[in-house]
């Protein structure tokens, strides 16, 4: 079996190989003559220069030394072949030596032995016993030369976004000659595509809609892994929604609004006030809590309260779009659940809050008596499904009216209670023709007035309240 030559220096303490160094790989020993260090294994790639630095060790006076490395690329146990002297600085030095080695194309892969040898005052041969110096063996693993994918892009960011397009960037990956970059709406399928750019434009994209993206960069060695995924959200289409407003807001308007990241309080507005500028942030799926309160100049009201949201973002507040609705005579603050469907199309889109004096309202009237805002919700998979914790009431179901009167028919005292109207309120009672039977002044919440003087039949009552009369019928018998 085929063995390497000996190689030594006979004497050592003058002069030895103090380090070695070969890229990232150091040894560093004491005066020896020879050593056997094949345990340690210097890794090389072929085709990669690899910095060399050779360091003499000296007992006392510093010499002349001549230095050569050479490595067994055929792995045939000599040092003889072509191109095996790897490292053969031209002149003698009493320091350290330094340069670079490099695995020539071609070698085959696998360990192998390289040889370390510093000659006194002369250079030395592979097979050589000599005087004064040093000789160092090691192991060197030789690994493909094929070169590494490049590194994953970074700093991604979206451009120009419109209704149906975008602009993605990132910076470019060093080595790299493509890009392939991956879109989807969120949570759905990815679609990939590939540019040598560091851009990409996107269009076809549906509108008020969260979309997600990533990047690779590419070379003829591999890719990368995916960059770490961004989103971003396409404008919502233009769209004209049906006006609604209070003609008359100076007794009651909405003073608070508060839902999923919207916190608005305010005065009377005018009967309308566009808030789309302020954006709750929902979730498909998701149950949130909207609070809602009503101002009043003076007496409070019974007010009716709606609120829609365009979930399917055709500009029309449709039936099964109807969230909250109900009747509260409290100035305090009210609350209603709000349920976002699993079917709720991704984007902004419109909510309207709506608050009508004494009567239900539609999302397309405009009243005599109350007040509508507008304000924009954005539904998001990626939104918190989180509350606005305050102290509420709830809005009631059913209607609650402003003065209830009973028993009815009646023979004798009619009792009257105010649940809405506050202060001093006057109520007259009206035959069917029309004739002004009786009247007289509340100032209390409950109040009986004596009908038994009436013939019997059919009556109308009217309570005037700051506004206008509110009249309900009643049976004398």
């Amino acid at each position: 079996m085929a063995t390497y030559c000996t190689s030594k220096g006979n004497t050592y303490s003058d002069e030895w190989i103090s380090s070695v160094v070969v890229g990232s790989f150091s040894n560093s020993s004491a005066a020896a003559g020879y050593t056997d260090f094949t345990s340690k294994t210097i890794t090389m790639t072929v085709g990669t220069a690899y910095s060399v630095t050779l360091t003499p060790g000296f007992g006392g006076s510093s010499y002349a030394e001549g230095w050569r490395i050479w490595v067994d690329l055929n792995n045939d146990k000599d040092f003889d072949d072509a191109g095996e002297l790897i490292f053969a600085p031209t002149s003698t030095s009493k320091t350290a030596v330094t340069g670079s080695i490099t695995i020539p194309a071609g070698t085959a892969t696998g360990t192998t032995r390289m040889r370390v040898s510093m000659k006194y005052n002369a250079f030395p041969t592979a097979c050589e016993t000599f005087s004064y110096g040093e000789v160092e063996d090691y192991t060197v693993n030789i690994v493909s030369g094929q070169a590494n994918p490049p590194a994953t892009p970074t700093g991604l960011s979206t451009s120009g976004i419109s209704t149906s397009s975008a602009t993605l960037s990132w910076s470019a990956s060093t080595g790299a000659t493509s890009y392939s970059v991956q879109v989807r709406p969120q949570g759905g399928s990815w679609s990939t595509y590939s540019t040598s750019s560091t851009s990409y434009s996107l269009s076809g994209l549906a509108a008020a809609t969260t979309y997600e993206w990533q990047v690779r960069a590419n070379n003829a060695n591999g890719s990368s892994s995916y960059a770490t995924a961004i989103s971003f959200t396409t404008q919502s289409v233009s769209l004209t929604y049906c006006t609604s407003k209070g003609s008359n807001s100076n007794y009651e308007w909405i003073d608070l609004v508060q839902f999923a990241g919207i916190n608005r309080t305010s005065g009377n507005d005018g009967g309308y006030k566009d808030m789309t500028s302020m954006v709750a942030s929902v979730a498909p799926g998701g149950s949130y809590t909207i609070y809602f309160s009503a101002g009043f100049g003076s007496s409070s009201y019974t007010e009716y309260w709606a609120v829609w949201i365009d979930f399917n973002q055709n500009g029309t507040f449709d039936a099964d779009e109807k969230v909250a609705s109900g009747s509260s005579s409290s100035s305090a603050t009210l609350s209603a659940t709000v349920a976002i469907p699993t079917t709720a199309l991704l984007g902004n889109t419109r909510m309207r809050v709506s608050m009508k004096y004494n009567a239900a309202q539609t999302a397309c009237e405009a009243f005599s008596y109350g007040e509508v805002e507008d304000y924009t919700v954005n539904i998001s998979n990626s939104a918190p499904a989180v509350d606005n914790t305050s102290f509420a009431e709830s809005l009631n179901d059913k209607a609650v009216e402003a003065y209830t009167i009973y028993p009815n028919p009646v023979s004798d005292l009619l009792n009257v209670t105010l649940n809405g109207i506050e202060g001093e309120v006057s109520l007259r009672i009206y035959d069917l023709q029309g004739r002004l039977v009786k009247q007289t002044l509340l100032n209390n919440f409950d109040t009986q007035i004596n009908v038994e003087d009436l013939a019997k039949g059919v009556y109308i009552i009217s309570v005037d309240e700051e506004k206008m009369p509110i009249n309900k019928r009643f049976v004398k018998m």
